[in-house]
């Protein structure tokens, strides 16, 4: 949250992990055939003693998690003045009365640029819309839709805040 801090909306958005999906196909590959166990996540989960992949090495322990983190988040967010959003499994939620329709993006890079989208209709037009990802999967998606956002756009990754309109210009 501390993140966030100066931001009047908040949207999160977590991978949706799919057994029938070609990238569960891929993780069972990296796997190499090394057995994976399933973790419930609950608030009284003891994680202190398990190397994270380990914890992470089942499809549904991550999906717990993802979706305990989207709940978490609300829930401590649930009086704050600031409109937070949170996707996963497929179901976008917030703190607010917003309406959210299921949705069957895998990856949270595309569900991101939607959610993107929305945002940007239902704020000013000065309003800044930033984006933090390590990706550059999500740099060039961000790039390639800007024509749709906020013109006040940028992404902040590890090596920095990068504006998006110099590079939309440049690259179109």
């Amino acid at each position: 949250m501390s993140l966030t801090r100066d931001c009047d909306e908040i949207i999160l958005v977590f991978d949706t992990y799919r057994e029938d999906s070609l990238k569960s196909a891929t993780r069972d590959r990296r796997r190499q055939g090394r057995a994976q166990i399933q973790y419930q996540v609950t608030d009284d989960t003891n994680i202190k003693h398990i190397p994270m992949n380990r914890f992470l090495s089942h499809d549904k322990t991550k999906a717990g998690l993802t979706n305990y983190l989207a709940a978490k988040t609300l829930q401590y967010n649930s009086t704050s003045h600031k409109l937070v959003i949170a996707s996963s499994s497929g179901h976008t939620r917030s703190n607010k009365d917003l309406i959210f329709q299921d949705n069957n993006h895998e990856e949270a890079d595309t569900l991101l640029i939607y959610q993107a989208l929305l945002a940007s209709q239902r704020s000013p037009p000065d309003a800044q819309l930033v984006f933090v990802s390590p990706d550059t999967d999500v740099l060039v998606l961000v790039i390639a839709n800007y024509d749709l956002m906020l013109k006040n756009t940028s992404i902040s990754m590890a090596s920095g805040v990068i504006w998006i309109e110099p590079i939309w210009s440049a690259v179109g």
